[in-house]
């Protein structure tokens, strides 16, 4: 089964003409990718149990309790994604799009004390930032299919007067009135009847759109550990996610054959920026079993995001009509909107297995709830709260829990470390039993006082996207085919 970048029911979407959020975003700011470094990343993020790197203080803090010397690290990644597209339901060909980025994935401060006179052998504290989702994508399609955007449009506007349209829907269907893509002819001039110059043609036109994308989350991690008598570490993290996502679309329609005797190109942009933050805690613990064999677990607590949203959206209609002139390009006013989303629990577990000096090989499971995502509104309108319970009931019948695997491991050899790794991540979506797979390997070199990593991830999926949805009529769906691949590098000092 494909999986959706928006997908939404037909009443949640009569309530979403007025708003940006869906339960995309939700899912969106959920799915989280934890292991910034090099050495995280080149083992797939699944040392979880072993500790002793920075970015397990996004996944089981008590990796930090762990080090014998205070560190600092530095990761930067150079983050590639490209997109295959096409329309689905016309004549359309593949294209691909693609999208590369320099980010900063890890900056990392550990220090390390060690008790005088104590079974606690070590009590670290680490402060630091890691990145944890990336929203870097471009992709576009073009292609030849029966349906026009207008057809929303002429929807939504059904049943509203014009002077109501504003209040309706100001970011569509308003502009759509204004421009003259939808409009009243001289006889029912006043009345909430409405055409378009597309209505009942059923040309298969000329569409074409490119989304944009980029952003991402990054935590800031407040963590303590400590090691009890060699056996038992235990840590936790206060954590504040930063959130920053910005889409832009652009779209058109064009009647290069001139088969409509009015219609010429309809060109619609829209604008979206979030931006926000949230709080959350992580605590776990590692127990050695053996000086070979080592257990953990984790749990973090929901995420409660405080976001807003900032958009607007502009459309430009051409046409061809004697006694009218286009009326060029119609501008909504700026949308502004803060709201709370609460994200899933998280449950983590773990082993790891110590081979002497010559490495390691250790696994993690992750559960995650993604039916239990929530949008707040709190200090909304009765509208806007009618809108947030069609949302969090969309959720609950669209997502379901999932179980992540990670699998990895290390080869010693004197300085150099070579690494692999590989992760199964379980499909968020309600009866899709699909996984998507991701691969990992890195190199390193660890000295007395400095170390350096080198990491290469891969991961790929199949997404379907939705230009617009009507109630009735053609629909259109695009597939989408996406690879991300990473390079990361890691550098660090032990102080």
């Amino acid at each position: 089964m494909r999986k959706y970048i928006f997908t939404i029911g037909m009443i949640v979407g009569f309530f979403a003409i007025v708003h940006s959020q869906t339960i995309t975003d939700a899912l969106r700011y959920s799915s989280l990718e934890f292991g910034a470094t090099g050495r995280a990343i080149g083992t797939g993020s699944s040392f979880g149990v072993l500790g002793a790197d920075y970015s397990l203080m996004g996944s089981n803090p008590a990796g930090l309790a762990a080090f014998r010397k205070s560190e600092f690290t530095f990761t930067g990644g150079l983050e590639n994604a490209i997109t295959d597209s096409q329309l689905q339901n016309g004549e359309s060909n593949l294209l691909e799009e693609a999208r590369s980025n320099f980010t900063v994935h890890n900056l990392g401060l550990v220090f390390s004390g060690k008790p005088v006179g104590s079974k606690w052998k070590t009590v670290n504290f680490g402060m630091g930032v890691n990145r944890i989702a990336n929203f870097n994508q471009e992709f576009y399609f073009n292609g030849f299919s029966q349906g026009s955007i207008s057809d929303r449009w002429l929807e939504n506007a059904t049943g509203y007067f014009p002077d109501e349209l504003p209040n309706v829907d100001p970011f569509e269907t308003d502009l759509a009135y204004l421009g003259s893509v939808i409009y009243q002819t001289a006889n029912n001039s006043g009345t909430d009847t409405y055409f378009t110059d597309y209505q009942g043609t059923g040309v298969a036109l000329e569409k074409s759109q490119t989304v944009r994308t980029k952003g991402g989350i990054t935590e800031f991690n407040l963590a303590f550990a400590g090691n009890y008598s060699e056996k038992l570490y235990i840590g936790g993290s206060l954590n504040i996610p930063f959130v920053r996502f910005e889409e832009e679309k652009r779209y058109t329609e064009t009647d290069e054959a001139d088969e409509i005797p009015a219609f010429d190109q309809l060109l619609y942009n829209e604008y979206l920026s979030t931006t926000g933050a949230g709080i959350n805690l992580k605590l776990g613990f590692i127990y050695r079993v053996t000086q070979m064999i080592r257990v953990g677990a984790s749990v973090h607590t929901p995420t409660r995001y405080g976001l807003e949203d900032s958009y607007r959206s502009e459309l430009e209609y051409d046409f061809t009509d004697p006694n009218v002139s286009p009326f060029g390009l119609q501008e909504s006013p700026d949308g502004l909107f803060e709201y709370s989303l609460v994200t899933p629990w998280r449950l983590n577990g773990g082993a790891g297995f110590i081979i002497g000096k010559r490495g390691f090989i250790s696994g993690e499971v992750e559960w995650v709830d993604y039916s239990n995502m929530r949008f707040d509104f709190d200090n909304g309108t009765e509208d806007d709260l009618s809108y947030a319970r069609e949302l969090n009931n969309e959720i609950q019948n669209t997502y379901q829990s999932a179980v992540n695997v990670k699998v990895g491991g290390e080869l010693v050899f004197d300085i150099f470390r070579l690494r692999a790794g590989v992760g199964l991540n379980g499909s968020p979506y309600l009866n899709d039993n699909t996984n998507q797979m991701v691969y990992s390997g890195g190199f390193g070199i660890r000295e007395k006082w400095f170390f350096l990593d080198l990491a290469y991830q891969t991961r790929s999926g199949d997404e379907n996207y939705f230009p617009y949805q009507v109630a009735a009529g053609p629909g259109q769906v695009v597939s989408t085919n996406w690879r991300r691949s990473l390079f990361a590098l890691t550098i660090g000092f032990k102080i």
